[in-house]
């Protein structure tokens, strides 16, 4: 049975709804691992943005690696722990859209999720369009707000194939799920002074040919992901084993 629902003809995104009651232990860990942190004096700066940002938030047994999205004040919270990282990992079994997104992905065996994410602002001075991923990656984002939003808290714009600006509304219990060529923005709107909390995830294929475009944009978002393979980045030779398995095969191959 499908469960993910098209958002609107000709865009590759959809949405689900799901109970609320699966983002328990994310908001454990919102609660513990990153909203103490950026209420310390000496972080208040952060939201503010203007300023490039890639770091710890403590040590490097941190459960969050922290990346702001340039000097826009958007703060990405990415799982920087096996721990942390399978919060989010579970949070996609459950909501049961496997099935689905294997049908647009290309893929050997399963998909992976390869990394997690609290996505933190409290204003948008403009518009910032962007692709969250280069023409044939072979990947999903998926959003959802972590908590429902205040009413001056911006949505997401995104584009319509006819090049108009279409507005989704973040609604407690739904995400959003895209793909490439999905064009979008956070709506612009003043500070608040509340937090605007979403979480998000990365998910896509496991074949190590998709891996070149992907690892593009999954690389330089996080500290700590999940590789094609299952493993994380950095803590086994696949890719090694892989490429050495390829040049065989071409070799014979000619």
């Amino acid at each position: 049975m499908q469960v993910l629902r098209p958002l609107q003809p000709g865009t590759n995104a959809f949405t689900i709804r799901f109970d609320e009651a699966l983002l328990a232990g994310i908001r454990a860990s919102w609660e513990q691992d990153v909203r103490p942190f950026l209420a310390k004096p000496e972080h208040q700066w952060m939201l503010a943005g203007g300023r490039y940002i890639h770091q710890l938030l403590d040590t490097p047994q941190s459960a969050y690696f922290l990346v702001s999205y340039d000097t826009y004040p958007l703060l990405w919270f990415s799982a920087n722990q096996p721990e942390v990282h399978k919060l989010y990992q579970t949070l996609f079994e459950q909501l049961g859209i496997a099935a689905d997104l294997r049908q647009l992905v290309d893929h050997r065996k399963r998909l992976v999720v390869y990394s997690g994410f609290l996505v933190v602002g409290d204003r948008a001075p403009e518009q910032m369009w962007h692709y969250d991923y280069r023409p044939g990656a072979h990947a999903y984002t998926l959003i959802t707000p972590l908590y429902e939003l205040a009413p001056e808290h911006g949505q997401l714009q995104y584009q319509l194939p006819d090049g108009e600006t279409a507005h989704y509304r973040y609604r407690s219990g739904e995400a959003i799920v895209f793909g490439e060529g999905f064009l979008h923005s956070t709506e612009p709107y003043a500070p608040t002074g509340s937090p605007r909390v979403l979480v998000s995830l990365t998910c896509g294929t496991d074949k190590w040919e998709h891996w070149e475009i992907l690892s593009q944009n999954i690389a330089e978002q996080a500290n700590y992901y999940l590789l094609p393979c299952g493993h994380p980045a950095g803590r086994c030779k696949c890719r090694q084993k892989h490429h050495r398995l390829v040049q065989i095969r071409d070799f014979f191959r000619f």
